[in-house]
């Protein structure tokens, strides 16, 4: 049996200015924490030095004195975007080689056409 979840939309312009402002702080701090945890990840698997002391986690939450609710949310979802662009880089790599052969294939087929023309010739 499937569950059916109901939400009530909430609009901008309906909520009170100064939880609206809160929000929107709440939101941009959790995306500076996301986008730094990604950065340091990323800094940290290419150079092999950790530009944090201890775990990502602790580090982030010091950083941005955030709660464990979303400091884990942003380090969750930093390590799910550097999964994904992995996953992708794979993806890519296979429809590059893909192009390349049908170039290939089709330059030889013109080769052989621009000789064939030269030997009527």
């Amino acid at each position: 049996m499937k569950k059916c979840y109901f939400s009530n939309r909430i609009y901008k312009h309906k909520v009170p200015h100064d939880l609206n402002q809160e929000l929107s702080h709440s939101l941009r701090l959790y995306n500076r924490a996301m986008r730094t945890a990604y950065a340091w990840q990323t800094k940290h698997l290419r150079t092999g030095n950790k530009p944090y002391e201890g775990t990502l986690h602790l580090a982030i939450k010091k950083r941005f004195q955030l709660d464990d609710y979303y400091t884990n949310s942003a380090v969750q979802q930093a390590n799910a975007l550097r999964t994904s662009q992995k996953e992708l880089q794979a993806l890519y790599i296979k429809q590059v080689d893909g192009t390349i052969q049908s170039i290939q294939k089709k330059l030889k087929k013109e080769r052989s056409k621009l000789t064939a023309l030269r030997n009527m010739k």
